[in-house]
């Protein structure tokens, strides 16, 4: 399931509340959950948010409330059951934090079947935060997905976190086998035109070769009116359309240490050639 979190400052809750239940396809059967909470009533529910949130410390950046949404794939409409909605709902919650208030409702009119919660930005008659960190909030969304698998595997289409690492590395790769087929094309219909790609080749190829020093490689970049991109503190290539690293251009980490030790030995011979220096010299007669 996708995990979706909003953060709310305002004071007032009353229309996110009056959204939630006005999304409902069938009020009378739909899901509607409240937890360390009075009932249904909103009038009642908004009341009891609001009085909560004075237990908070006043502090100038503050989450009063948490609205989060629990969304399914649209192939997997028919397998969903408003007891399916219940669990993973309840569930959630748990994991989420039993100590805060909730208020819970179920959309399932749509294609995207998901289910709206709002919960306190502080636990129960509690000034402590709901405060969750990315590294929180990535292992919730993946428990939960496990949860899902485990609890409902039928859910095959709403599956969304486990194995991203895969799919996020096949499209990186799939984006970068696209570039790679363009500039094929590019070249076997305008054999005489380079690439952008091959330009910047030739350019920092050329200013390499001019260089006595890394920084002697970078002026010539520059000269050649290059734009430089810093990675990590260091410049690690150069800009055209897109960014460009010095390997992707052919200049490896190996050259570059080529360029370090010429400067060394140069400025070690610089050294010894100064006057005064005694220097011995051996001929060969």
């Amino acid at each position: 399931m996708f995990i979706k979190v909003l953060r709310h400052k305002g004071k007032s809750i009353h229309n996110l509340l009056a959204y939630m239940v006005k999304g409902m396809d069938d009020p009378e059967k739909d899901l509607m959950m409240s937890h360390n909470l009075p009932g249904f009533d909103l009038e009642k529910v908004a009341s009891a948010f609001i009085a909560n949130d004075a237990y908070r410390e006043q502090t100038k950046a503050k989450t009063r409330w948490y609205h989060e949404i629990l969304s399914f794939g649209a192939g997997d409409r028919d397998k969903i059951t408003s007891e399916t909605l219940e669990t993973i709902t309840k569930e959630y919650i748990t994991r989420r934090n039993l100590n805060a208030m909730c208020f819970a409702v179920g959309h399932c009119g749509e294609a995207h079947q998901h289910i709206h919660l709002v919960f306190s930005g502080t636990e129960y008659k509690s000034k402590k935060v709901l405060r969750m960190s990315n590294k929180e909030f990535k292992e919730l969304r993946l428990g939960m997905e496990a949860y899902q698998q485990e609890m409902f595997p039928e859910l095959t289409h709403s599956l969304v976190y486990t194995g991203r690492e895969k799919v996020l590395e096949k499209a990186k790769t799939k984006d970068k086998n696209a570039r790679r087929q363009r500039e094929y094309q590019m070249k076997k219909s305008y054999p005489e035109k380079l690439t952008e790609k091959e330009k910047l080749k030739s350019l920092v190829h050329h200013s390499y070769s001019q260089a006595r020093s890394v920084q002697g490689f970078l002026r010539n970049l520059k000269q050649q009116r290059l734009t430089l991109y810093m990675r990590g503190g260091r410049v690690a290539g150069v800009i055209g359309r897109r960014k460009y690293r010095f390997s992707t251009l052919g200049i490896s980490k190996d050259m570059f240490k080529a360029l370090e030790l010429f400067h060394q030995r140069s400025m070690e011979y610089k050294r010894l050639m100064e006057p005064g220096k005694n220097m011995e010299f051996t001929t060969g007669y």
